[in-house]
């Protein structure tokens, strides 16, 4: 549950340093 938990949170993490790349 725990190791679910900080994958989807470096998904996220991952994704918004996209986002910020991209402005």
């Amino acid at each position: 549950m725990f190791g679910a938990s900080l994958v989807a949170n470096s998904q996220i993490i991952k994704r918004d340093q996209v986002v910020f790349m991209e402005h």
